[in-house]
């Protein structure tokens, strides 16, 4: 074990750039293969239990940095399907419910993400709103474009999430859109019957 009493503060902080770099390495790398595994998947349409999935991605938000902050109510009957492909499904979910995790407005007293459903014509609707830092106006275009990231100094990120999170949606099948709030973000997600 290295005693941190004896090795100089330069080498400590060395040490822990290093680390860091090497952290963040290793997301990119995830990220990368996971953007690979999305364009080769030959997955079959399944009976997806929308809140179940839904429920396992916060369960994996859990353990980035201040998600005991951010209020997550998820508002899904439980026997809503959505026949589709499961992973594609789960990279967007997981990739949403992490962003509103890692991109609150810590300024704000109460940070929320609200998940909704409803019934569209020929469809089914999604709904992720949140009160976060929100993505700047002049950026929106960019949005679902690879390597943009909108708040690089808020926290950590490959800036291929919401790239990854466009072509499930469209390996799926499905439609996405976008718009600010005045307190944060809304993704809506169209899945047709």
């Amino acid at each position: 074990m290295l005693d941190k009493t004896k090795v100089p503060e330069r080498a400590l902080t060395s040490l822990d750039m290093a680390n860091n770099s090497l952290a963040r390495l290793e997301v990119l790398i995830d990220e990368i293969l996971n953007l690979t595994k999305i364009a080769n998947l030959q997955e079959e349409n399944v009976q997806i239990a929308v809140k179940d999935i839904i429920l396992e991605s916060c369960e994996r938000a859990s353990l980035i940095d201040d998600f005991l902050r951010i209020n997550i109510d998820v508002d899904i009957p439980e026997d809503v399907r959505i026949l589709n492909q499961v992973r594609c499904f789960q990279t967007v979910t997981d990739n949403l419910i992490s962003n509103a995790v890692k991109y609150q407005d810590k300024t704000i007293e109460s940070s929320f993400l609200q998940i909704s459903y409803g019934k569209v014509e020929g469809g089914h609707k999604l709904v992720f709103e949140d009160n976060g830092i929100g993505i700047p106006t002049q950026h929106q275009d960019k949005l679902f474009t690879m390597f943009k990231r909108f708040h690089p100094r808020t926290s950590f990120g490959s800036g291929l999430g919401l790239y990854l999170v466009k072509k499930s949606i469209l390996k799926m099948g499905a439609e996405i859109e976008f718009h600010s709030t005045d307190e944060g973000s809304v993704f809506t997600l169209i899945f047709s019957d």
